[in-house]
């Protein structure tokens, strides 16, 4: 069964967004989530779209909501472009994330708003994000500027956003140093907004930090890192050992064994 973010924290108190681009990262996330008994996040990337069309990646989905009885969310993370969230919520998408972090706060305050309004006539729930986090490949891990007080505030306020994903230290891709957290900032921001709050570029942040962001805040963490260098780990592992007699299946079922373990280690948190 496919769910919406705020139908999801009904039944669980915090909830995990993997990343997903295709069936095998999709069903290994799945297995995971049916282990640990769990509900999740199955994220699905704007930029994934050159890789996986976006209907392909909505109807992968349906498919296998057929097959798991552990309700899900599927959501539309790091968009940018209206367009692509008009054409998600279309396509049966549950919730979406509109990312105007890079814009000025009343730019991305009034995109916001209008994906809101969007979202809504359809039960569909919006997350926004505040504070510049680097570019989603992991790329260009420049100082972080952190989300304030103040503009959480006046931006959940008129937007009406059901998540509010912040920057308290965190980044995409893999950390060139140990992230350091502010969890006196989530607690702040927690305070002011009274909503769930993201933590994305959670690969990589000690579990231990995780576990204090959960309980200050935090509502949902998301992470992809950690999923693809697990399943890249499966692919290379299988060619050294196999070599010229490597066939892609194995390869790919290997990958999608490294990706189960991995999200499992989250879901345990």
């Amino acid at each position: 069964m496919i769910i919406n973010l705020n139908e999801a924290f009904l039944k669980q108190q915090n909830l995990v967004a993997f990343n997903f681009f295709n069936v095998e990262t999709l069903a290994a996330i799945l297995d995971a989530a049916h282990i640990e008994n769990k509900v999740i996040i199955l994220s699905f990337g704007e930029s994934y779209i050159s890789h996986t069309p976006l209907p392909v990646a909505a109807v992968m989905a349906k498919e296998y909501s057929k097959l798991y009885d552990i309700p899900f969310v599927l959501h539309l993370d790091h968009a940018t472009k209206v367009e692509t969230i008009k054409q998600a919520i279309d396509l049966g998408f549950t919730s979406v994330m509109y990312d105007g972090s890079r814009l000025p706060l009343e730019e991305n305050i009034k995109n916001t708003a209008e994906v809101v309004k969007l979202a809504k006539e359809r039960n569909v729930t919006v997350e926004g994000e505040l504070g510049y986090l680097n570019k989603e490949d992991g790329s260009d891990q420049v100082e972080i500027v952190c989300t304030t007080v103040e503009d959480s505030a006046r931006f959940v306020k008129r937007t009406k956003v059901d998540a509010l994903a912040i920057a308290v230290g965190n980044a995409h891709g893999i950390y060139k140093k140990e992230p350091k957290i502010q969890i006196s900032r989530i607690k702040e921001i927690s305070a002011a907004v009274n909503l769930p709050l993201v933590l994305h570029g959670s690969s990589g942040i000690h579990r231990s930090v995780l576990a204090e962001a959960f309980k200050h805040g935090i509502r949902k963490i998301n992470v992809n890192t950690e999923l693809a260098v697990a399943g890249c780990r499966g692919v290379y592992d299988y060619v050294l050992t196999h070599g010229a007699e490597s066939r892609l299946e194995n390869a790919l079922s290997d990958a999608k064994a490294n990706i189960q373990a991995a999200a499992k280690q989250f879901l345990e948190i």
